[in-house]
């Protein structure tokens, strides 16, 4: 197995290295920091490391030859930045995505796994409108090409880097944590978890379809109280672009979903495939099953 990862010095794509090694397969990092890439670089040795942006779709597509599964982690993620800086935005998640697609394809790529954000499901963010415009880009591409395109979509990576829950641990040593809202919830998984949905989309037989994990969740309060037992709270407001609770399926997609077990698979719009999921399904994050302080610190902590 030939590995490529868009993105591959971010917090998921470190441990895609990690598990590359595992099983013994040669796999490519590629991204923008080169910082990263050397140090990565000493504790992977084994790895191939390749300075570039998902914007070049010439030097993606000469990047990716010879590989045979890529997993495009490439994006801007923050959603309060991304509703200042849209047009950045969109050139990495819409235009370095479709580069992905077209650079993939001419590359004989077998299979190519999006990730995909809760945000992306009904978005109300530019973040989120930009990876909603991803999983239909991927879908697309599934009628016009041998390619095969599937897609993940699942909430916060507990401990990723720019997550919560290090932003918390920092501001539990000075005696305060600020939250936006304590009743807000999200969905959580951890980064094994988020491997292993990974995974499952690299044996997905139907085409341009998106996995989506039965994700357990919580409040902000509870997450707080889990990561810094006792140190006081101060609540701040909702930031720009943010929903109280988020959804991992919508009313409109579930006429064509399946549950298919420990996974939900969502199939493009277009397609002639009937549910086996109740009229007007949604998941949401404050519907779904919650996590306890103890159940939460140990997913974080273990």
């Amino acid at each position: 197995m030939k590995l490529f990862i868009t993105g591959g010095t971010g917090s998921l794509g470190t441990e895609l290295l990690a598990y590359s090694r595992k099983q013994g397969w040669e796999a490519t990092a590629y991204s923008r920091d080169e910082v990263k890439q050397g140090l990565l670089k000493r504790v992977y040795p084994e790895a191939h490391f390749l300075l570039g942006d998902v914007r070049d779709e010439e030097w993606l597509e000469l990047a990716m030859r010879g590989h045979d599964v890529v997993i495009h982690t490439a994006a801007y993620k923050q959603v309060p930045a991304a509703e200042v800086n849209s047009n950045q935005a969109v050139s990495v998640n819409v235009v370095g995505s479709l580069n992905v697609v077209r650079a993939a394809i001419r590359a004989g790529i077998h299979r190519v796994v999006g990730i995909s954000t809760d945000k992306a499901c009904a978005p109300v963010n530019c973040y989120g409108a930009t990876k909603m415009l991803m999983e239909k880009l991927f879908q697309e591409a599934c009628f016009w090409s041998d390619t095969q395109f599937t897609l993940v979509r699942y909430g916060n990576v507990l401990g990723s880097r720019g997550s919560v829950v290090p932003f918390f641990e920092e501001q539990a040593k000075k005696g305060l944590i600020t939250i936006t809202n304590p009743k807000m919830t999200r969905f959580w998984l951890t980064l094994d978890e988020a491997l292993s949905l990974i995974f499952a989309a690299f044996a997905e037989t139907e085409q341009g379809t998106i996995l989506v994990p039965k994700c357990f969740a919580s409040s902000m309060a509870v997450l707080a109280e889990a990561v810094a037992p006792g140190v006081p709270t101060k609540i701040i407001g909702t930031r720009p672009g943010e929903k109280v609770h988020e959804q991992l399926i919508h009313a409109a997609e579930a006429m064509h979903t399946c549950d298919i077990g420990a996974l939900f698979r969502i199939y493009p719009a277009t397609s002639t495939f009937e549910s086996n999921l109740k009229e007007g399904f949604e998941y949401t994050s404050d519907t779904a099953p919650q996590l306890s302080v103890e159940q939460l610190r140990e997913k974080i902590y273990g």
